[in-house]
């Protein structure tokens, strides 16, 4: 199978070479459109795309090359600092936390004094500190 790069990138068009589908006119495109994205919702398209673009050489190996070269060069520190954060993502260098401190609001009004009593009683038991406890970390 070969590669015609006329039609990289583009599922109206290589639908319409497929499905030999006018796209001249707006229902043509539309035809072609609906194609195209019912095409690339395919597990086997998207496994041919993927053989194909690694055959070209579009493959891991060629992207982490490409992005040792960024982080190598020192002309383009904008591009050097982006890529070095990429590889820091690639690599889950960095985790993003978000902390959630849940304080719980309680109408004591609805408990009788026994029953008060003994929930003063459990909450001293359990209590650590004064300080607010996280109920769960969030990490990205």
């Amino acid at each position: 199978m070969s590669l015609n790069r006329n039609y990289f990138g583009n599922g109206v068009q290589c639908a319409a070479k497929a499905y030999d589908v006018d796209i001249s006119t707006p229902e043509g495109r539309r035809v072609a459109s609906a194609y195209a994205s019912r095409a690339l919702q395919s597990d086997g398209v998207k496994l041919l795309c993927a053989m194909l673009l690694d055959r070209e050489g579009l493959n891991d190996e060629a992207v982490d090359k490409q992005l040792a070269f960024m982080i190598e060069q020192n002309l383009d520190m904008k591009s050097k600092v982006l890529a070095i954060k990429e590889y820091n993502a690639l690599r889950s260098r960095i985790k993003h936390t978000q902390e959630i401190i849940h304080r719980h609001v309680f109408d004591y009004t609805a408990l009788t004094d026994s029953e008060l009593k003994t929930f003063i009683e459990l909450a001293e038991k359990a209590k650590i500190n004064d300080e607010p406890r996280t109920a769960f970390a969030i990490t990205n």
